[in-house]
């Protein structure tokens, strides 16, 4: 079996790695993925994303903590025009940050994008119905890997061991 990869967006980065309690779903993605040895990717793109932060102490700590996950580059030569083509209009700039993550699912670079923005779920489904499958929830990024890695007890009832 092939190991799945998974691409978290900046807003999953931020439950992470902010200075708070972290929900038991998140810590469950982080432990599962390690254990099972899963590949977890931040985007190049979740930099621009933080470093658009106006607090320059919290973007410095912001930007520090995202060094420790396996980074994707970026497409060169993508362009804005071309993403704007393929995933709808792109006013803001967060806007094109979730376009480029979509650009790297639908590329085939990670088999899942885990994001709690619902407006990225609907702009993948917008997209086509086969992009919009891959986007997931942290809730069910951490059942899909449980559903795949972790033993399943099927008790077998009426069976009795006797001796042969």
């Amino acid at each position: 079996m092939s190991t799945q990869t998974y691409l978290i967006d900046t807003n999953v980065i931020i439950h992470l790695e902010d200075n708070k309690t972290v929900e038991p779903a998140f810590s469950a993605l982080m432990s599962l993925a390690a254990k099972h040895k899963v590949d977890i990717f931040v985007h190049e793109a979740a930099r621009d994303d933080v470093s658009r932060d106006k607090d320059k102490a919290r973007r410095a700590i912001s930007l520090s903590k995202l060094s420790k996950f396996q980074t994707l580059s970026k497409v060169r030569g993508l362009t804005i025009t071309e993403l704007s083509n393929a995933f709808g209009s792109l006013p803001r700039p967060n806007d094109i940050v979730d376009a480029t993550l979509l650009h790297a699912l639908h590329i085939g670079v990670v088999d899942f994008l885990v994001t709690q923005d619902r407006g990225l779920h609907e702009r993948a489904r917008r997209h086509s119905a086969e992009l919009g499958r891959p986007v997931l929830y942290v809730a069910d990024a951490v059942q899909l890997l449980r559903l795949t890695y972790e033993p399943i007890e099927a008790p077998v009832r009426f069976v009795e061991e006797v001796a042969a």
